[in-house]
């Protein structure tokens, strides 16, 4: 299964509106299988 990333996921992860959001993103990230996922254009 292919996963898609909203852009907002990847703001989350690098700070953008507080350490919660972005430790909530990070760890979401940390569970997808590279492989899998997709940035879409």
């Amino acid at each position: 299964m292919r996963i898609a990333l909203d852009t907002n996921i990847l703001a989350y992860a690098e700070g953008v509106n507080g350490a919660v959001r972005a430790e909530a993103a990070l760890s979401m990230l940390s569970r997808l299988a590279e492989i899998e996922t997709i940035v879409p254009a």
